[in-house]
């Protein structure tokens, strides 16, 4: 809920309180260890902890490497067991903050050299050079920016694109996407 932005409003937020309860009183031992290389007090956690530490290092394994081993790591039950992964998702959030800065600044040069894309009502830019796991960070932060949709893409060497798309209130993206479907091979997300 927190990590997805999702409202925190009635059910969620009661939902949001009663886990941060229980993660407060018996953390596992991976967020144990999350939070102790984040030197964070498993007893003061609140929602900004779960938003900027815990679900960015989590988020990391399945932007950069492979997220099946998040599982084993959340329910491991020995503390020694769980630090080198806990250090390994440390160093993959190091990176992705990393590549995410580099893919925005790429984006603003391009946005600054490219003129035609300073007037565009929607933003969308293309480097194959750009790691697909991080262009949806990076494209959130030029819609924060530019006030108007983006969509960045990082095309592999054939031809084919991944892309993240973010939009702004009032532009439902999925929509927009859906009506030039027939030059997709997929697309899928909601209207932000």
């Amino acid at each position: 809920t927190i990590a997805d932005l999702a409202s925190l409003t009635g059910d969620n937020r009661c939902l949001v309180q009663t886990g941060l309860r229980l993660l407060r009183a018996a953390p596992r031992p991976a967020l144990r260890a999350i939070l102790s290389l984040a030197a964070v007090n498993p007893g003061n956690l609140n929602e900004e902890h779960l938003s900027f530490i815990i679900a960015p290092r989590l988020n990391a394994l399945g932007r950069l490497s492979d997220a099946n081993g998040a599982v084993p790591f959340l329910l491991a039950t020995d503390e020694a067991e769980v630090i080198p992964t806990a250090q390994e998702l440390d160093k993959l959030n190091t990176r992705r903050k990393l590549l995410c800065d580099q893919v925005f600044e790429a984006a603003l040069a391009q946005i600054k050299r490219e003129s035609s894309l300073q007037e565009s009502d929607v933003l969308v830019l293309e480097h194959a050079q750009w790691p697909a796991g991080v262009i949806g960070i990076a494209a959130s932060r030029l819609v924060e920016l530019f006030k108007r949709p983006v969509i960045l893409i990082s095309s592999d060497p054939a031809g084919i694109g991944r892309a993240s798309a973010r939009s702004v209130e009032g532009i439902n993206i999925t929509h927009a996407l859906a009506a030039h479907q027939d030059l997709l091979t997929g697309f899928g997300g909601h209207a932000m």
